[in-house]
């Protein structure tokens, strides 16, 4: 299914074994090749739910973990009354025992729709800009707007509809792979040159890793870095989309 030893995919007939090996084991194994050749994190073996200009620069890949406190139990604090002055007997309160309870092990994912994870690798490996009508309009006469990238696989409305859930560096180690996230402002998604959309791809030491198309060009994998100096640039400003 590739070019010139396997560096360059075949897109249609890629899609012709897609179409033809429909059972989840050779699905995964697509992905888990395509995957492969784009060189990022493998993540074929996690089962999600999928629902229908300035570049940053790009830094190595140190996946973060999110560790907790162990589990600590303070001691019973007993406080005993003095006798009353009366002939009733000592009154005496014991407190039940304070404790904190923390978490074992790292928190689990979040609950998030996910894009369609084969469709993902297959427009990245192919590199070709992706088109929508939704999406913004590029000086080129296109709507190729990084929009179109997120609406075709993850089945997402158009952008006037999207609204902001959980913040990404928040939440990093939570977020799964692949899901759709945008920079909001106030709450908003704008349509414009200032405002970035994509697919979460992984976290880094200092930010995280993003899939986006920027006008004039195909999806390529971005590193945003902590103090970007715009508002795509700064991975601070990025939430999950609602989907």
């Amino acid at each position: 299914a590739f070019y010139h030893h396997n560096s360059d995919p075949d897109e249609n007939r890629l899609r012709d074994l897609i179409t033809h090996n429909t059972e989840p084991g050779c699905l995964n194994k697509l992905q888990t090749f395509c995957e492969g050749l784009l060189h990022i994190q493998q993540h074929s073996h996690v089962t999600t739910t999928h629902k229908p200009t300035e570049k940053p620069t790009e830094k190595p890949t140190t996946t973060v973990q999110v560790t907790t406190q162990p589990i600590t139990t303070k001691k019973p604090v007993t406080t005993t009354m003095p006798p009353a002055t009366t002939t009733m007997p000592p009154a005496t309160t014991t407190m039940p025992p304070a404790t904190t309870n923390m978490p074992g092990s790292t928190l689990p994912p979040l609950n998030l729709k996910t894009c369609d994870p084969l469709a993902f690798v297959m427009v990245l490996a192919n590199g070709n800009q992706v088109l929508n009508d939704n999406a913004g309009l590029c000086t080129d006469g296109t709507h190729s707007a990084p929009e179109a990238v997120v609406m075709q696989t993850c089945k997402a409305p158009a952008p006037s509809a999207w609204t902001a859930g959980p913040k990404v560096l928040e939440n990093c180690a939570r977020i799964p792979a692949y899901t759709p996230i945008a920079t909001f402002e106030f709450g908003q998604y704008n349509l414009d040159s200032s405002s970035l959309s994509g697919i979460f791809v992984e976290c880094t030491d200092d930010g995280f890793k993003i899939a986006a198309q920027l006008c004039g060009h195909g999806p390529e994998i971005f590193t945003l870095h902590r103090g970007g100096s715009t508002l795509r640039q700064n991975p601070d400003s990025y939430y999950v989309i609602n989907i």
